[in-house]
């Protein structure tokens, strides 16, 4: 199968590595690993091959995937997979509290994971998700949602640490001296 046809069924982890470099570099000869996102997202999900080092997913000059490779992410790390997959034990605890905000052009496509985890969402119940979704316009990586103040901006990082903090804070806690 080529990288460039991949199934939607791998798309929350291999949207992340779309465009990144190969996560070993073939002109070293040994293996070694190179590369700023796609390594990190290599020894993070990937099982050891047996050199030890991370089993790729894909060869960087066929495009093959390795179906192995691949249904160990989905199994291990598809949070859309994991999630309607294990709704019946996993749903009562979650229902309500799954929130999602990404930009419509994220750098590294994540929103096409976030499209994937809203599709299955809808398919699930007993009980119902009850999540919310929000995609930026203009939102590139770390969008974290409109402002809850003016709805035609981002929100900025105060705004959505103090939302939580005014959120979780117990009764009668002091919310208006250290907000901006």
């Amino acid at each position: 199968m080529k990288f460039a046809k991949l199934s939607a069924l791998f798309a929350p982890v291999l949207s992340f590595v779309a465009g990144c470099g190969s996560p070993a570099d073939p002109g070293s000869g040994d293996g070694a690993l190179a590369g700023a996102p796609s390594i990190a997202v290599t020894v993070t999900l990937e099982a050891a091959a047996a050199d030890g080092f991370p089993a790729p997913l894909w060869d960087p000059e066929t495009g093959s995937i390795d179906p192995e490779v691949a249904d160990h992410w989905r199994e291990n790390w598809d949070l859309s997979h994991i999630v309607a997959r294990d709704w019946a034990e996993i749903g009562p605890a979650l229902a309500g509290k799954l929130h999602f905000a990404v930009g419509r052009t994220d750098n590294y496509y994540l929103e096409q994971a976030v499209y994937l985890m809203e599709e299955r969402l809808r398919g699930l119940s007993d009980p119902e998700p009850k999540a919310t979704f929000q995609y930026g316009v203009k939102g590139r990586h770390s969008w974290i949602g409109y402002s809850p103040k003016e709805p035609e901006r981002q929100m900025t990082y105060a705004e959505f640490i103090g939302g939580y903090i005014a959120d979780k804070a117990p009764a009668g806690a002091d919310l208006e001296s250290w907000a901006y």
